[in-house]
């Protein structure tokens, strides 16, 4: 269930809630893909309004105000995409939700829970967006506020490359404009390469992507982890006012390579996430999961969203050491207070 609340969102199934208020967050789910079918040939069939009616109860208190069912394996199996797991994200905007999951596009009415269009990913990004090619997956959308219009990425055609969508207006259903960018270079002609696992979030300077890299040395070579990319892309390039499309040249790319060698930087983390914030700053705010502890860590991006773009040193905040595999949220068995910053994963494992 999507839960939308006035300044956050929150991922926690296939059915959405949401509210009247307008948001500039994304839901966002951290997980583990494992798709059961890649490359799927273009479904035929345009970007049509599919209106379903609404369901589920509304409420009165100011928090909830209507419920009602997005998208699910089942569409997106329709349309000839087939995903596990969905990877479902949302995000509200003034009077619509726009709903992304691996294979699939959607868009609702926030005042009625009508879906008012469905389309397989691979229409979403040809014919809507303009981007040959069949997608990979990985969607994530955001709505700027600001600007009125909407920001999608995702997977291109070669995982190497992240597509990247931005709407006319603040209607959805209306017309896009995309671009791509390499998220990470191949280290041999022709060899796997992913830019993995992109994450969304935006500011009041810039766009923050931020990658898992993954590639194979060799042809016949496993395709390995190679280390994280964080794309800082100017607000102003993707958002521009005469329409033209976005633009990713401006993009600031910090590098972490990992080769498993002692002069490896583990501070930089990996699933790289920036932070969603309204603030008046020129610094943008960054945190990663460690790469070698359960905790997290955390810097900035000095002068965000221009050339000279700088990272500062990494802040670790460590959660636990002594850990246990018998909660939902793995969290350290030992009750100590450090240990007791718990994140609820809404796990079903006992």
């Amino acid at each position: 269930m999507l839960k939308f609340g006035a300044r956050s969102a929150l991922l926690v199934g296939s059915v959405l809630t949401a509210t009247l208020l307008a948001t500039s967050a994304s839901a966002q789910l951290t997980e583990q893909k494992y798709r059961l079918t890649k490359g799927d040939p273009k479904v035929p069939g345009e970007f049509n309004p599919a209106p379903v009616p609404a369901a589920g109860p509304t409420f009165s208190n100011g928090v909830v105000t209507l419920s009602f069912q997005g998208i699910s394996q089942y569409d997106v199996a329709s349309v000839g995409r087939n995903f596990v797991p969905p990877d479902t994200i949302a995000a509200a905007g003034k009077t619509q939700l726009v709903q992304f999951t691996n294979g699939g596009f959607a868009v609702f009415d926030k005042s009625t829970g009508n879906r008012t269009a469905f389309t397989s990913d691979t229409s979403f990004w040809q014919d809507k967006a303009g981007l040959a090619g069949v997608p990979n997956g990985d969607q994530r959308v955001i709505y700027n506020a600001d600007a009125d219009r909407w920001l999608a990425i995702g997977f291109g055609a070669n995982t190497k490359d992240i597509n990247v969508a931005v709407s006319d207006t603040s209607n959805a259903l209306g017309g896009w404009k995309a671009t791509k960018f390499e998220g990470f270079a191949e280290l041999v002609p022709g060899g796997r390469t992913l830019a993995d696992f992109p994450t969304l979030a935006m500011d009041k300077n810039a766009v923050y992507i931020g990658t898992n890299d993954f590639a194979q040395s060799t042809l016949a070579g496993a395709t390995s982890f190679r280390g994280t990319t964080l794309n800082v892309i100017p607000l102003g390039d993707l958002f521009n006012a005469d329409l033209s499309g976005p633009s990713t040249a401006g993009n600031v790319q910090f590098r972490t390579a990992f080769t498993g060698g002692p002069g490896d930087d583990f501070t930089r983390g990996f699933a790289i996430q920036g932070v969603n914030s309204n603030e008046a700053s020129t610094t943008g705010n960054i945190i990663a999961a460690s790469i070698n502890d359960f905790g997290l860590t955390r810097y900035d991006v000095l002068n965000a969203g221009t050339a000279g773009a700088t990272r500062t040193a990494t802040f670790s905040t460590t959660i636990g050491t002594d850990y246990t595999f018998n909660d939902p949220a793995r969290q350290p068995a030992v009750d100590i207070p450090a240990n007791r910053r718990i994140i609820d994963s809404f796990a079903d494992i006992a």
